[in-house]
């Protein structure tokens, strides 16, 4: 699915292979503009499109929708609800989508909130629609003088293209790593060393938790640190050990 699209109470994809612009799906559609800018299969096989649009199919579903591999949309995904308090006369929208393995996805576009909570531009979404709050990114979006974005996710790294800020500089390309990965191994007297990855602008968390419900911090490695080694005193007295990264 590519392309945009502009009419009167419908809209159209444009099929690049068949050169035709086609309704898809013989579907209802309503949007204001920008109806498809972005679309990324999930690791189910599912379809995320996203863009202007505040329904399909007679489905409410704002903004981002999920499709079954028949192309119906799945009524069980919520949609979005962004918004752009900064300005009355800019309407909020979403440019840009990428899904990882995890079935995590990555949006970025026009907003400062999204279902209630503070994310400038760009955020990150559970597989169930919900926002990830343990996601704080510390790149801004702005809407002049470009009002385009585009993601690209390179393994453990996401590309901002566009009019992205992060602290006062400005840049045209920002990169975002959003995947850290936790080694670890027994060393003398069996006890459990992890090695805490670094950041060179943030600061990496190390959780605990014994029931993968309640976590709690054990170890924090500084930014501009590089990796750390850590020995978990509790890893030999407790039955059951999880751990994640948080930054």
């Amino acid at each position: 699915i590519t392309g945009l699209a502009a009419g009167n109470d419908y809209g159209q994809v444009y099929n690049p292979i068949t050169g035709i612009y086609v309704s898809p799906w013989h579907a209802t559609l309503v949007y204001w503009d920008l109806v498809f800018p972005d679309a990324a299969e999930l690791p189910d096989g599912k379809l995320l499109v996203c863009g202007g649009f505040t329904n399909l199919s007679s489905v409410a579903v704002p903004y981002l929708a999920r499709l079954h591999a028949t192309g119906s949309v799945d009524t069980s995904f919520p949609g979005l609800n962004l918004e752009y308090t900064k300005s009355p006369y800019w309407v909020p929208r979403l440019n840009s989508i990428e899904a990882d393995t995890q079935g995590r996805i990555y949006v970025a576009g026009l907003f400062d909130r999204v279902n209630a909570v503070p994310a400038s531009g760009l955020a990150r979404l559970l597989p169930d629609g919900t926002v990830d709050e343990t996601f704080v990114s510390p790149i801004t979006i702005s809407p002049s003088p470009y009002r385009a974005v585009d993601l690209k996710l390179v393994g453990k790294w996401l590309y901002i293209f566009g009019d992205c800020r992060e602290g006062r500089t400005s840049r045209m390309v920002c990169r975002l790593q959003v995947e850290l990965t936790l080694d670890w191994e027994f060393v003398a007297g069996a006890q459990l060393e992890l090695t805490v990855p670094g950041s060179p602008t943030r600061p990496t968390t190390l959780q605990a938790s014994e029931n993968l419900a309640d976590w709690t911090d054990v170890f924090t490695n500084a930014a501009g640190a590089g990796a750390t080694a850590f020995v978990d005193p509790d890893a030999a007295v407790k039955s059951r050990r999880y751990y994640r990264l948080k930054q």
